[in-house]
């Protein structure tokens, strides 16, 4: 399972007047005066689907000793003010994982916005969406731009960097395999970010991970195929399997097993895992047998793991975890007290008619009393509203309209920067049948292509009463615009064949 080359090599001929630079381990040179050859040489062996250019007219920033952030002139700036930490996070995954960064530079392109996922780690040069900018920009009275708060989503760059180990240096052996590449990732990154915050973040990041797969599971349905840490992909499209299964199901088996043999010994476990397979493609079999030999070695005690379960039935892991909630038991609080004043709300209805609700003077109360969230960090928001959502849906309920603009006036939901905050905002709303909702909507689906976030506010204006005829048309007005893979999977999400 070794990388069949020892090296990867590539030669760019370009045509044009003007010079360019080429990021990477590259040479440059100049056959005449209109022909630039670039040549690449990438000394780490990697996989094949590991290999991407970017070309465009691209400016870069220095943001440590072995990176640069790399976008267009008019995002460059606010790219690399966000992604100010990456030095940081490199230093801390190679101190956990107890293996040096091998690929040389790290550097990072913020790509236009119809790039379909939130990063990809192209060795040397991961690609990012711009849905991660989030800070505001300040003209000063000297002309120049400074920028403010933001840097809320740069948990995607702490993804991205753990790949370098947990993907690159170590490649699932198929895509049946994946959840090797993503479980450990997610388990890594959140290693780091617990560095950077706190040992808790670490716990608050899983819980909102461990809400996602239930999204993913409930959306397949439990019994679905894909749904299992291993799929049977024979004669299946891997972009139809692509969820939060391999991501958070993967990390819960991890963390399940760090459980059953102590946080410490697994991050030993951890770093020998990488030593044993670096350079390789591995499988989950081959996981499991080093990880039991490991164990063995060691006197360490794993009757318990069911690996068949975990490994090969559908559904959420038959092990619930128990994460410590300190940081997240304030957002589940918030959230039920606008359930709660949702019903107050209700009180005053007329035939059922959503419309007419008319404020309730309690309510009002209650929200006057509410806790301030002035010092929440954006992700303390979206673990609200995700429970939020949570909560209605197990109580089959949803938003009245009066409620909707309450909360929408107290948090200014309709005017955030927040990629992450819109889409839960947006489709809460949806659910809750607003349809003043729709303007923004509009605009955010239009305005990037980003697949975690078009796709489910497709579908969900597909399932609404008043959106189905709405998310049909916006699709077929702005599908040219999509990366083909969004176009295909939104498409199918329609139920729109071609």
């Amino acid at each position: 399972n070794t990388y069949p080359n020892p090296a990867v090599g590539c030669v760019l001929v370009e045509h044009r007047d003007d010079d360019i630079d080429i990021e990477g381990n590259n040479d440059n040179d100049k056959d005449n005066d209109n022909e630039n050859v670039f040549k690449w040489h990438q000394k780490v062996p990697i996989p094949s689907y590991l290999i991407a250019l970017v070309v465009g007219s691209l400016q870069s920033r220095e943001v440590g000793p072995r990176t640069r952030v790399w976008s267009e002139a008019s995002v460059v700036d606010q790219a690399a003010y966000e992604f100010h930490q990456t030095e940081e996070f490199i230093q801390h995954a190679e101190a956990i994982m107890d293996q040096e960064y091998v690929w040389g530079r790290y550097d990072l392109v913020c790509l236009p916005p119809s790039f379909p996922y939130g990063g990809m780690e192209n060795p040397c040069l991961t690609f990012v969406t711009p849905t991660l900018l989030t800070a505001q920009a300040k003209t000063l009275q000297d002309g120049t731009v400074q920028f403010e708060k933001g840097r809320e989503l740069v948990s995607v760059i702490a993804h991205e960097i753990a790949h370098s180990w947990t993907g690159n240096l170590i490649t699932n052996h198929t895509w049946e395999h994946f959840w090797l590449n993503e479980g450990w990732t997610v388990w890594l990154e959140r290693k780091i970010m617990a560095r950077v915050h706190s040992p808790e973040y670490f716990d608050f990041d899983a819980i909102t991970g461990w809400n996602a797969l239930k999204d993913s599971v409930d959306e397949y349905g439990k019994d679905h195929h894909f749904t299992c840490l291993k799929p049977c992909l024979d004669r299946v499209d891997p972009d139809d399997s692509f969820s939060s299964v391999p991501y958070e199901k993967g990390f819960n088996f991890l963390y399940y097993l760090s459980r059953v043999i102590g946080e410490g010994p697994f991050e030993t476990f951890a770093q020998a895992y990488v030593q044993k397979f670096k350079y390789k493609t591995v499988t989950t079999e081959e996981f499991c047998s080093f990880f039991r030999q490991y164990c063995a070695a060691r006197s360490l005690d794993i009757s318990q793991v069911d690996f068949d379960a975990w490994i090969n039935e559908p559904g959420m892991p038959t092990v619930t975890p128990k994460f410590d909630d300190s940081l997240s038991s304030s957002s589940v609080d918030l959230a039920q007290a606008w359930f709660d004043i949702n019903r107050m709300n209700k009180s005053n209805y007329k035939d059922n008619d959503n419309d007419g609700c008319k404020n309730n003077n309690a309510a009002l109360e209650r929200i006057q009393n509410l806790p301030d969230v002035s010092t929440w960090t954006s992700a303390q928001m979206v673990v609200m509203l995700e429970k939020l959502l949570d909560i209605l849906a197990e109580a089959k309920e949803s938003f009245t309209i009066v409620t909707l603009d309450q909360m929408g006036e107290q948090y200014q939901f309709n005017t955030s920067r927040n990629a992450e905050v819109r889409f839960c905002w947006q489709t809460l709303c949806i659910r809750s049948e607003g349809e003043f909702c729709l303007p923004c909507v509009e605009t955010f689906i239009k305005e990037q292509g980003r697949m975690k976030f078009i796709r489910p506010l497709y579908r969900e204006l597909y399932r609404s009463k008043f959106g189905k005829t709405k998310a049909m048309k916006w699709f077929v007005e702005w599908r040219s615009n999509y990366h083909p893979i969004a176009q295909k999977m939104v498409a199918k999400d329609l139920e729109i064949s071609d």
